[in-house]
């Protein structure tokens, strides 16, 4: 492989990154509002219930 393709291929990984970071960073604020949320429920269930 020449160095050409080397460079290539790694500015293509770095676009790659670019774009699915912002998509990684939201699913991942999303998940962690979801188990807050569903933390929030089951403490509320469980006071419910006793």
């Amino acid at each position: 492989m020449s160095a050409k393709e080397t460079i290539e291929k790694l500015q293509n990984a770095r676009i790659i990154t670019a774009l699915v970071t912002p998509f990684k960073e939201m699913a991942k604020l999303i998940l962690e509002h979801f188990l807050s949320s569903l933390r929030i429920y089951l403490l509320i269930i469980r006071k419910a219930l006793s």
